[in-house]
């Protein structure tokens, strides 16, 4: 995966160098992933360990990471099955919008009005 990695032109040196970080993160977070015997619940099993290690973000892009993997050994003859199938991608919390901030400039006649009517008392 690290040979495809490095030699392919369609992917930015920033998006080759995420990669590289997700593929050591798999790694170091799940030592039988070497293994060609991987089982779809040995990879669930796995991916409810990451996600406690990680945030959001970054287990979806180290799960993309991972079905590629798996898809690419699966392209190869290596492997039957992907067994990332069982993994779901983490919903993102999107950020509530702001409410708009009411317009506060008042118009020159009635800002006259109330300087007018707070001087007076």
């Amino acid at each position: 995966m690290l040979k495809r990695l490095k030699t392919n032109l369609r992917l930015k040196p920033r998006t080759k160098a995420k990669r590289r970080e997700r593929i050591r993160a798999i790694r170091k977070s799940w030592e039988d992933i070497d293994d060609l015997n991987v089982r779809p619940t040995q990879c669930q099993q796995s991916a409810k360990r990451f996600q406690k290690e990680v945030d959001t973000e970054i287990f979806n892009e180290t799960l993309a990471v991972m079905i590629s993997i798996f898809t690419m050994a699966e392209g190869l003859g290596l492997r039957m099955k992907n067994s990332t199938t069982g993994v779901e991608p983490l919903p993102i919390e999107k950020p509530k919008p702001e409410p708009p901030k009411p317009n506060l400039k008042l118009p020159k006649r009635v800002r006259l009005r109330l300087k007018k009517a707070t001087s007076e008392h």
